[in-house]
């Protein structure tokens, strides 16, 4: 059951932030590593560093959320980019919903040397105590790994960085993993 629900919360957390209907009451737990394991792809060849990444769960009504931090480390400055996330069940998809969600980081471009916060970073927050631990189902086993990858960019010169290759195969290495 356990395992169902994870599965569950990390399909809905890819669909649009946007569509939620937050309350004031709503508020999110920093989901421990020890329950679900939030990795970040090593892609050295990627001018687009994911970092400071964080998933959270919402204690009452909601989705999960995913929030990081990108960063240009290139020589161009990046005028779209798709950010994609893979569980260890073979699920997962594009993180996508309001800007910066959509790919456009801002309304110009993101230059670089500069880093833009992805996410709502104004969620309140509380503490994961144990009796949240048990309510939310977060404690005992790691129950998955959740993988965060840079899919695809387009820079402003039109020229692109590609890595859906790499991402495929690590679905389909999850998929056949999870049969």
């Amino acid at each position: 059951m356990k395992f169902l629900l994870i599965v569950s919360v990390l399909c809905l957390s890819a669909t649009a932030s946007a569509q939620i209907s937050k309350t004031p009451e709503t508020s999110y737990v920093i989901v421990p590593a020890q329950s679900i394991f939030l990795a970040i792809a090593a892609q050295p060849d990627c001018p687009l560093r994911i970092e400071d990444a964080q998933l959270l769960m919402p204690v009452g009504k909601g989705r999960a959320q995913y929030r990081y931090k990108l960063s240009n480390k290139g020589d161009k400055p990046i005028n779209y980019f798709t950010v994609v996330f893979w569980s260890a069940e073979g699920t997962g998809g594009t993180l996508g919903g309001p800007p910066p969600w959509d790919g456009r980081v801002t309304d110009r471009l993101l230059y670089p040397g500069e880093s833009v916060r992805v996410g709502q970073y104004d969620l309140p927050i509380v503490p994961l105590d144990s009796m949240l631990q048990e309510r939310l189902k977060l404690s005992g086993k790691m129950q998955t790994v959740v993988i965060l990858l840079v899919d695809q960019i387009t820079f402003a010169d039109g020229s692109k960085y590609d890595a859906q290759a790499a991402s495929k195969s690590l679905i389909d290495f999850f998929v056949d993993r999870s049969n």
